[in-house]
């Protein structure tokens, strides 16, 4: 960081960190007890309760899901009538250092997630180098910058995460991947921070994230076990590498914030269901409102959804992790969108993580719309009647805890974009079965290989010159991050 009596910032994300993980091993996690004890703990309310993967946006820009308009890597256009990788030219979203290098301060910022292009001039940037869902390419805003961090350190051995169930072998290579990432990224950063002076620096690790959705130490007694004490390893391997950063910092000048916007914890998802829901809430519909839809069709088996239920998992992995990620994405795509015949199909199931979305096929805003006003209200109605009898067969135990419609809770500019419908799970284990009175029986089984997924709430601690020691403050919104940094160095936010 820069010699000079300027406030300094130095931003330490721990991307899905999950903050009652950390104080139950604080005892093997000294930088984390380091910052704690010597700086405010806030804990951070998030987005991340519906809508899973917008917290980053949310976090970055400062504004609401509805407003920015990112809630995953892949969402629906309407325009094209299939899923998309978010990109910047259609989604464009600046997070908050951008203005704060328009402003006078110089700024390093290393993988920011949820990055689709490079946002400083003068400063340095690197993104999706080492991220858990890349945005882009790993790129850089200064000419050679990417190249000298490939040849200096080498590519980051994390990869991208493939869904399906892995062997304890495959389960101990991704351990031993994320421990190498995140010293890897330790280095990086510490090279970063030593390459240029700066006023403000933001880093943010990503294999915890990685580790709490494959390596959670509790999970379903189908999937294979992760290697004793795997996800702690990887806690007090990012750990060391904060501390790496830390001592870098000259800490009497310098604010620090240690952040995650959103935590973790086992996986209770139901969306292996979703689709098959969606195929029979459509169906039902038509014989719940015969004067409006008497031609709703069944959807069509596509090949890749055959193929996806039938090749091993084993093998699925290995072609998924060497094949480009336009055609990842396309596969993805083919296996939601493929067979339905949109003149008689009013909404789809979308990828998501821990909630549901659901898409509803509207006259006028998608391309190949078939629902009106009167109609979309009727099948609201029809929708949470339905997703709200489903109950687990074994136990007669709801699985859901509501169905959320944002065109009702959330309005912006960009509100449009977002799943029309949003189901909440509730915490009852991924069943095998599950029935409603209104649409039947529908097996299905949890086989994305995730032992864990997302929590809404996260945590910040902050530390430095004139704050207090070991106290706890009021919590914040994830939203309020930006102008919190900006009212630190003293600017007009």
């Amino acid at each position: 960081m820069s010699n000079t009596k300027n406030p300094k910032l130095a931003m330490i994300g721990v991307d899905a960190a999950e903050f009652s993980f950390i104080k139950a091993h604080l005892a093997s996690l000294p930088n984390f007890s380091r910052v704690l004890g010597n700086g405010v703990m806030r804990r951070l309310a998030s987005t991340s309760a519906m809508l899973n993967g917008s917290v980053w946006p949310t976090f970055y820009t400062g504004t609401y899901p509805q407003d920015h308009g990112i809630y995953h890597h892949l969402q629906w256009d309407p325009e094209l009538m299939r899923l998309r990788h978010v990109t910047a030219d259609w989604l464009p979203a600046e997070p908050f250092y951008g203005k704060l290098e328009r402003d006078g301060f110089a700024v390093t910022a290393l993988d920011v997630p949820v990055s689709m292009r490079t946002h400083l001039d003068q400063g340095l940037e690197v993104t999706n180098f080492a991220v858990h869902d890349a945005f882009g390419p790993p790129q850089s805003n200064q000419r050679d910058l990417m190249r000298d961090v490939l040849q200096r350190f080498g590519t980051h051995p994390m990869g991208c995460e493939i869904p399906v169930d892995r062997t304890e072998r495959e389960l101990r290579n991704i351990r031993d991947n994320l421990l190498s990432g995140a010293k890897l990224k330790g280095q990086v950063s510490r090279w970063l921070l030593g390459a240029r002076q700066c006023d403000v620096f933001i880093t943010v690790f990503a294999e915890c994230h990685r580790a709490g959705h494959i390596l959670w130490p509790e999970g379903l007694s189908s999937q294979a076990s992760p290697p004793v004490l795997a996800e702690r390893d990887v806690y007090k391997e990012v750990d060391e590498a904060i501390g790496l950063i830390l001592d870098a910092i000259d800490l009497s000048q310098t604010t620090v914030m240690l952040f995650s916007l959103h935590g973790m914890g086992v996986n209770t998802s139901k969306n292996y269901f979703l689709q098959d829901i969606m195929d029979r809430v459509n169906l039902g519909f038509a014989a719940h409102e015969p004067e409006l839809f008497g031609s709703i069709r069944p959807r069509q088996r596509g090949l890749i959804r055959n193929l996806l239920e039938v090749v091993p998992a084993s093998l699925q992995n290995l072609v998924a992790s060497h094949v480009p990620a336009a055609v990842k994405d396309a596969v993805v795509d083919r296996s939601y969108t493929a067979g339905h015949d949109w003149a008689h199909t009013p909404a789809i199931g979308l990828r998501s993580d821990w909630s549901g979305y659901i898409r509803f096929n509207v006259r006028g805003r998608e391309r190949e719309g078939m629902l009106d006003d009167d109609q979309r209200r009727r099948y609201e109605d029809w929708l949470r009647q339905c997703f709200m009898s489903l109950r687990d067969a074994a136990t007669d135990e709801p699985i859901v805890k509501e169905v959320h419609f944002t065109n009702q809770e959330l309005s912006g500019a960009r509100s449009s974009l977002l799943p029309d419908a949003i189901v909440t799970w509730t915490p009852i284990a991924p069943p095998l079965r599950i029935v409603s009175e209104l649409i039947g029986s529908v097996d299905g089984q949890l086989k994305d290989g995730r032992r864990g997924n997302h929590r809404s709430d996260g945590f910040m601690v902050t530390m430095g010159p004139g704050l207090e020691h070991g106290t706890e403050a009021r919590p914040l919104h994830i939203t309020e991050l930006a102008t919190m940094v900006f009212d630190r160095l003293g600017v007009e936010g």
